[in-house]
């Protein structure tokens, strides 16, 4: 359970067996190494000749796809809770492609094979929370960011209406077996 009491997306995913990552240590601390990394150079103060090796290809991936996608970034890592639906996140990376309006949200994935579907997930429970703190600034698009530890990225458009409605039933499941002592 999150700090607030609330369940955090990923902990709703796990509890319900959607993710089979949750007990690689080494690929998690990467993971969140990379998502601070890139957090503080959004920020301006990653001191980016003290970055452990292993942060070197999935951030040049990184800078690579903002490059070739013309991507600028509104906010990173902000923490966000649902009103209605009680629960926390932390979308990694909200934005706009150069010269458009429209905000898009991206959830960064250092692999060479993300679980898609289950980021689609993800996904739609950020863009639910990103839409309730800030109803007059729609998500209009949802990718993952395949940050490869060889440099290489992809970044697929997962994003979906079936996604989201997949995303209140894992939540409303949650909170029946919450209320019965399971999670």
């Amino acid at each position: 359970m999150a700090m607030s009491g609330l369940p955090r997306v990923t902990q709703v995913l796990s509890d319900l067996g959607f993710t089979y990552y949750t007990h690689n240590e080494q690929a998690m601390a990467l993971g969140r190494s990379v998502h601070k990394a890139i957090h503080y150079a959004e920020r301006g103060t990653l001191d980016w000749q003290t970055l452990h090796p292993a942060l070197a290809g999935p951030l040049a991936a990184y800078q690579k796809l903002k490059v070739e996608k013309g991507l600028v970034v509104v906010a990173t890592e902000v923490e966000l809770v649902h009103p209605q639906w009680r629960y926390i996140g932390h979308p990694d990376w909200i934005g706009r492609r150069a010269g458009s309006d429209d905000l898009i949200l991206v959830d960064w994935k250092v692999s060479d094979a993300p679980d898609v579907k289950t980021a689609k997930l993800q996904l739609a429970a950020y863009k639910m929370l990103w839409e309730s703190n800030h109803p007059d600034q729609p998500i209009s698009a949802c990718y993952v960011g395949r940050l490869g530890k060889d440099g290489t990225h992809s970044f697929p458009l997962v994003g979906d209406p079936e996604a989201t409605q997949q995303w209140m039933a894992c939540v409303i499941v949650w909170r029946a077996l919450e209320e019965r002592g399971k999670v």
